[in-house]
């Protein structure tokens, strides 16, 4: 059921600064109505159906659209929601935004190939800042320092293009495209390797470095610990397969909000048709301390 009434976006709004038409849908509207109250039905339209917002698209169209990854109630995902909006001519123009926890490098990468603009962090203060142009919150004072010192040690393995890259990543923090915490600042930097060798060895001496005191014990998608379970079982998928089974399981991990290391690996393992491969896999994440 929408949250909303009839448009009233020609409403006279104390705030004379034009607000892009928005139609956002998610799992969690309660979580944006606080910040977007002053809009809502002005310019901005918040649903948890994928019925209600299409019909609305289709009756008064949008510049953005917002959509969660996740799967809503009626079975409606991020992933149907762009290519039900890329397939119609007339839409050509929505600017299409998917919403997420977290995500893989390579998830923000095929949603772009399939038209979308990006990936933003599901949090009302990055949804609202996007949707109002408003400044986004600045990083604490420690973060910042953190961030130099992994900046630095980022700069003894990576290229000539370092700088580019640092930039890059910390633009991705800003817009919330990562979360502003070390470790997803950390895999942002190491996915921009093009040598696992140079990856590896840079996630080991921010490992290493007693300052930075890294939690790599964390279970949400993302941290350092998720490359190392995708290393071991690219050697029982193969590079091609273990590219796709790695994508349906980050697709059933947002799906079902389950962030359990131990989910991850026994959803990566599923994707093995062979049994002795599985079984395989699963001795080797044990081996390496990956799994309990």
């Amino acid at each position: 059921m929408s949250i909303n009434t009839p448009d009233t976006s020609h409403a006279t709004d104390a705030n004379p600064q034009p607000t892009p038409r928005c139609i956002i849908v998610t799992t969690q509207p309660e979580l944006f109505t606080p910040g977007l109250s002053a809009k809502l039905n002005r310019g901005v339209s918040l649903f948890k159906t994928g019925a209600e917002a299409t019909s609305a698209l289709l009756a008064r169209g949008c510049d953005r659209f917002y959509a969660d990854f996740r799967q809503l109630e009626d079975g409606w995902t991020g992933q149907r929601f762009l290519r039900f909006v890329r397939a119609k001519p007339e839409f050509a123009s929505v600017e299409f935004w998917l919403l997420a926890e977290n995500w893989y490098p390579s998830q923000e990468q095929w949603a772009m190939k399939c038209g979308a603009a990006g990936m933003l962090k599901r949090a009302p203060q990055v949804l609202t800042s996007h949707i109002l142009g408003t400044e986004s919150p600045r990083m604490s004072v420690t973060l910042e320092l953190q961030l130099d010192s992994i900046d630095d040690i980022f700069g003894r393995y990576a290229g000539p293009m370092r700088v580019l890259h640092v930039q890059a990543a910390r633009t991705a923090m800003l817009e919330g495209r990562i979360e502003s915490t070390r470790d997803a600042y950390v895999n942002e930097l190491a996915s921009r390797f093009t040598l696992p060798e140079r990856r590896e060895a840079f996630m080991k001496a921010v490992w290493a470095d007693a300052e930075l005191n890294l939690d790599v014990e964390t279970t949400q998608p993302g941290d350092p610990w998720m490359s190392e379970v995708n290393e071991v079982f690219r050697h029982y998928a193969g590079a091609l397969g273990a590219r796709i089974i790695i994508s349906r399981t980050l697709d059933a991990v947002e799906r079902k909000g389950n962030h359990e290391r131990n989910f991850y690996v026994n959803e990566l393992s599923s994707g093995l048709n062979s049994p002795a491969r599985r079984a395989d896999f699963l001795s080797a994440a044990k081996g390496a301390r990956l799994i309990h």
